[in-house]
């Protein structure tokens, strides 16, 4: 969401003489210190208009700020970064969600700034009736740089970088760690994040473990964080772009609200090229096994079978494909099957994935689900955001993969000794 970050008036060829902030032919940003969290923005369909294109063209400009783990800035960065060669993905099926790839120009980066332990916030501003808005687009821990060898030597160079629950994925050393039994699984998940001092908001559950549940030494505290909340069917913990640690109940895509939608048939229109649509050779499993394997407790299963006769894919239509997947953490088998029939639900819905190509929507956010109405192709669809990719140049086109969101009649059965 947008924050309202100043109030100057564009007058072209006049910019007031600030000490913080930069210049160009066209407008003119002050740099104000980054808000953790923004005031009301404007309406959804305020922005989706601007976005798009609907209320002519609109000024964009982008920041980069040095930032602590906890989003609190340190410096303002801008100069240093070649905005028309960074860029930022996001991928709902990797660990770590986010990453980025900056271009840097060295020589103009403070004298204390160290690759190793810097993050970098970085932030899109567009002007909005009068106003500057900011649209926070992550929060970034470094990588080393990697060097661009050409006429400026060695100044300029690419650098990689990943959303701050990289953090999470340090191993811890030492003792083997312990949840004990009747820990309720979402405050043992807060336990974890609290070791290395990072923000979270997770929403609260009633389910405790059912044993001890022990990792040996080395294990990565996103490991562990991941482990329990597969173990009550929610989703490995993903970062915000503030660096907020978050979660939520896996609901079947199909039965997920939509983020947006996409319409070719009305503004705003944020479609800027055919899409491409195909069906992949790829079998899905029709049956998912969820499987405990503990050996300090009962063997036991979750079972989800895609029954649906309308899907190409199910039982009903095709021998049984089976996959099994492991949920030694999982609280019961009702569970397991939840988290088995979600895997169903994905898997079936990658035998059929759409790439788009949209106007850069700065508010697109993590495991979405869009509406899209194609001309007479698709009407009114839901899909599964896979994965996307957005290039901050001014007016770049943002790339989606899309994955189908099928209804299914999914059944469940739990196998218990």
């Amino acid at each position: 969401m947008p924050t309202r970050v100043g109030g100057s008036v564009f007058r072209p060829g006049r910019h007031p003489r600030l000490p913080f902030g930069f210049r160009s032919k066209r407008a003119y940003v002050v740099s104000v210190p980054l808000p953790n969290y923004p005031p009301t923005p404007p309406s959804e369909s305020a922005l989706a208009d601007i976005l798009s294109g609907v209320r002519t063209t609109v000024a964009v400009r982008f920041q980069f700020w040095q930032a602590t783990n906890t989003n609190a800035p340190i410096q303002d960065l801008t100069e240093a970064f070649v905005v028309r060669s960074c860029s930022i993905e996001l991928n709902n099926d990797r660990p770590v969600l986010r990453t980025a790839s900056f271009t840097i120009r060295q020589s103009l980066l403070p004298a204390n700034f160290d690759y190793t332990t810097s993050n970098v916030a970085v932030q899109v501003l567009l002007f909005i009736s009068g106003a500057w808005w900011r649209f926070q687009l992550g929060l970034f821990r470094l990588d080393q740089p990697g060097e661009v060898l050409g006429f400026e030597g060695n100044d300029v160079v690419t650098v990689s970088a990943s959303d701050i629950g990289v953090l999470l994925l340090q191993p811890r050393t030492g003792e083997p760690f312990t949840v004990a039994e009747g820990t309720n699984y979402i405050t043992a998940v807060e336990s974890v994040i609290d070791l290395l001092g990072l923000r979270h908001v997770l929403p609260p559950t009633s389910y405790v473990t059912p044993i001890d549940f022990t990792w040996q030494p080395r294990a990565s505290y996103l490991a562990i964080a991941n482990d329990l909340l597969a173990g009550i069917n929610h989703f490995p913990l993903y970062a915000d772009v503030y660096g907020v640690l978050r979660t939520r109940l896996r609901d079947a895509p199909s039965d997920q609200t939509e983020a947006t939608a996409y319409r070719t048939t009305q503004e705003p229109r944020m479609v800027r090229a055919p899409l491409q649509r195909q069906k992949t050779s790829v079998r899905p499993p029709n049956r998912v096994i969820a499987v405990v394997n503990d050996p300090l407790r009962s063997p036991a299963a979750g079972v989800a079978e895609n029954v649906d006769s309308a899907s190409p894919s199910s039982t009903v239509n095709v021998e049984v494909s089976l996959q099994e997947v492991n949920v030694d953490r999982t609280r019961d088998t009702a569970l397991a099957a939840d988290y088995a029939a979600y895997e169903v639900h994905v898997a079936t819905g990658k035998g059929e994935i759409i790439s788009l190509t949209t106007h850069p929507d700065y508010r697109r956010g993590e495991h979405e689900v869009y509406l899209l109405t194609y001309y007479d192709h698709e009407d009114e669809t839901k899909w599964r955001v896979a994965s996307w990719s957005l290039p901050l140049g001014a007016g770049a086109p943002m790339e989606h993969r899309l994955e189908s969101a099928p209804s299914l009649s999914i059944s469940r059965t739990e196998i218990v000794p």
